[in-house]
């Protein structure tokens, strides 16, 4: 897919990749990455912008039910909405391991019914490894 947009999380004419520097990632490929950082990025942790990130990780230890399936959906739908709202979430699949929570999210353009793609994100706990 080649779709020119321009996304990221911008402070100070700076733009953060998930590492804590800066890039100069353009397009999808920028997307996929600003999409990785609020999503993995735990909620008041981005001095910038407190509200920024998610509480996904709070649901790595839980197994995984028809209602914190909802819960994961919603959060990552407002989240997506809020900060993407050129984005359509088309489906997210949530998978737990041991020690591992997996999401995969489809998406597409809201002004393009061909630009779909989708990113996979995998949280993993770090307590004991």
């Amino acid at each position: 897919m080649d779709v020119e947009l321009m996304s990221g999380i911008t402070y100070r004419d700076e733009t953060f990749n998930i590492q804590g520097g800066t890039n100069n990632s353009r397009g999808n490929e920028k997307l996929k990455e600003d999409l990785t950082l609020l999503l993995t990025q735990e909620k008041g942790k981005f001095y910038p912008d407190p509200e920024f990130g998610s509480n996904l990780h709070r649901f790595m230890f839980e197994p995984i039910t028809d209602a914190l399936s909802r819960e994961i959906r919603y959060e990552i739908t407002e989240l997506v909405g809020k900060y993407y709202p050129q984005l359509k979430i088309r489906n997210i699949d949530i998978y737990s391991g041991e020690n591992t929570l997996q999401v995969t999210i489809q998406y597409s353009y809201s002004d393009s019914k061909n630009a779909e793609d989708e990113i996979k994100l995998a949280l993993f706990n770090q307590i004991g490894s």
